[in-house]
């Protein structure tokens, strides 16, 4: 029974004072606010009561979500979900690599067979 409690204890405590998703979120904004309050100071600003660092359920970029627990995407299959482009390799047809040594080719000046001797 004794093994048992302590590892019973030994579990509340780990996850007890674990770092949760909401502890980290509002340590950074924290953190954040303290950010933008020491650079307002510097600049002899002082911020807006009402602004916050989520953002305004106006903005494009606003998540309806708990912010401790937010939705995930509907999982879709997206692979190959849009046309593949025309490649240049698929474009042209493939060169045949012969195993033939190219021909020589002879210098065109000794070649000419119409040449005037002096």
């Amino acid at each position: 029974m004794r093994p048992v409690v302590s590892l019973l204890l030994v579990t509340l405590l780990v996850h007890g004072w674990g770092c949760s998703r909401t502890r980290y979120r509002t340590a950074a904004d924290r953190d954040a606010y303290r950010i933008i309050q020491e650079k307002s100071a510097c600049l002899g600003e002082q911020v807006s009561p009402n602004f916050a660092v989520r953002p305004d359920s106006r903005s494009r970029f606003y998540d309806p979500s708990n912010p401790d627990c937010p939705a995930l995407p509907v999982p879709r299959p997206v692979l190959n979900g849009y046309a593949l482009p025309i490649l240049a390799s698929d474009a042209q047809p493939p060169q045949v690599i012969s195993s033939e040594p190219p021909p020589i080719q002879s210098n065109p000046i000794q070649s000419n067979p119409i040449q005037s001797n002096p």
